[in-house]
């Protein structure tokens, strides 16, 4: 844990970072101070700085999988959540107000920008703050807004590849690739196919040719998701992706496939729920007409409780929201 964790660098920067920082806040003291963390390394630090100059400190919740509702889920984390607090949160609050200082208590926030019903209800078991507000993924809901660009979709296929290409475990990488390879040359052969590689991953050419693949089956991962979805009527992504919520924006057939366990299981869950089919062979696909019928068409409406307002718009509501709660703290101290 330590030693991943970088435990002696996190140890060391503090200081350093609280340094500077006090400069910046003792000439410039920021309205807000807007995470997208509950529990990072820098939020922490931040936070502290926020509780000691009586400055609004906003919450942007970031990605799906930052409330866990398990049990096993938040005792994984729990370690490594305290370790960090005690290093940033509660080292800061010394360096900056001295021991007795009340704000090494529980962090408080004035306001918690939240994507769904489903992650206030958590976030309100493991948050004190004054205020949540549904607002949706604004990415998401941003996507929304393309959705009549006027694009037309072929009948290919986009498989789209799950993060883990970025990382140096050889075994993780070559059930990945095997996986990936085998849906593609199953499905090249009733439509076209390209497969789309996450930003940060890549795939060398002993590989490409390893599982029969050449750089012309990689789709352009530089052009935006919500834009190159729209090219395709079917999508294959990962059980642990945000592309499948892409794919019910857009109204795409989806089917989704697994390489093993993952602490990221909201959307496995949420897939599941809704009845959309995971695939983790193509060995009994037969023929391309029942290898197609294995894509769901889930309707996103159904969704909304779990992933928040997919609809397009909402910039406008959470930055009145944001200085809504910055008068608020103003005039608490004033």
């Amino acid at each position: 844990f330590f030693k991943k964790t970088a435990f002696r660098e996190l140890l060391l920067s503090v200081p350093i970072l609280v340094y500077f920082l006090a400069k910046v806040f003792k000439k410039h003291r920021p309205d807000a101070i807007i995470v997208e963390q509950k529990k990072g390394f820098f939020e922490f630090i931040l936070s502290a700085f926020a509780q000691k100059y009586q400055i609004s400190l906003i919450l942007y919740q970031h990605g799906y999988e930052m409330f866990h509702n398990s049990k096993r889920d938040r005792i994984s984390t729990m370690f490594r959540s305290w370790v960090l607090r005690v290093l940033s949160y509660n080292f800061t609050t010394v360096l900056i107000s001295g021991l007795n200082s009340s704000s090494s208590r529980k962090i408080k926030y004035d306001l918690c920008l939240i994507y769904s019903q489903y992650a206030e209800r958590i976030a309100r078991q493991q948050l004190d703050c004054k205020e949540y507000y549904i607002c949706g993924n604004l990415s998401i809901r941003s996507m929304a807004g393309l959705k009549n660009s006027g694009k037309e979709s072929t009948d290919g296929v986009l498989i789209c590849s799950n993060g883990f290409l970025r990382y140096s475990n050889l075994k993780l990488r070559s059930k990945t690739l095997e996986l990936i390879s085998s849906l593609y040359h199953s499905f090249r052969e009733c439509a076209p196919v390209k497969i789309r590689l996450k930003p940060g991953e890549f795939v060398d050419r002993d590989e490409f040719s390893k599982y029969s693949l050449s750089s012309q089956v990689f789709a352009d991962n530089t052009v935006a998701m919500s834009s190159q979805l729209q090219e395709y009527k079917y999508v294959i992504c990962s059980d642990i992706s945000t592309v499948g919520l892409e794919c019910f924006v857009f109204n795409k057939k989806l089917l989704t496939y697994s390489v093993g366990e993952s602490p990221y299981n909201f959307f496995s869950s949420l897939y599941q729920k809704m009845d959309v089919n995971t695939i983790g062979s193509v060995a009994d696909h037969g023929r391309c007409n029942e290898r197609f019928d294995h894509f769901s068409d889930v309707n996103a409406s159904d969704f909304e409780f779990y992933t928040g307002i997919l609809k397009p718009g909402g910039n406008a509501n959470v930055v009145n929201k944001i200085y809504k709660a910055i008068q608020q703290k103003k005039d608490t101290y004033e």
